[in-house]
């Protein structure tokens, strides 16, 4: 009579082994998920932008514009939008 105990033995050590990269894989995902931080966005912006404290001090009044006589000369090129059919009473039942 022949016992096979070597192989339950490395069944349960893969298988531990499995369990444990399990546990780490999700465990690491969790960790660059939650807790490590957000990589910066290293870019330079073009010479053509300009500077944002140039753009922040820019002015822009709604009356300005309403008052324009650009903007007094615009035409609307599209005609406003119609309701359709609105859909059966009882959306639920048989057709």
């Amino acid at each position: 009579m022949a016992f096979a105990f070597q192989e339950e033995s490395n069944k349960s050590l893969f298988n531990i082994i499995v369990a444990i990269l399990i546990v780490v894989a999700v465990g690491g995902g969790a960790y660059l998920l939650f807790f490590a931080k957000a990589p910066l966005i290293e870019m330079v912006a073009p010479p053509e932008v300009g500077s944002v404290t140039e753009l922040s001090k820019v002015d822009f009044s709604a009356s300005d514009l309403s008052g324009s006589a650009v903007f007094s000369s615009l035409k609307r090129n599209v005609s406003e939008a119609e309701a359709g059919p609105a859909g059966r009473v009882n959306p639920f039942s048989p057709f």
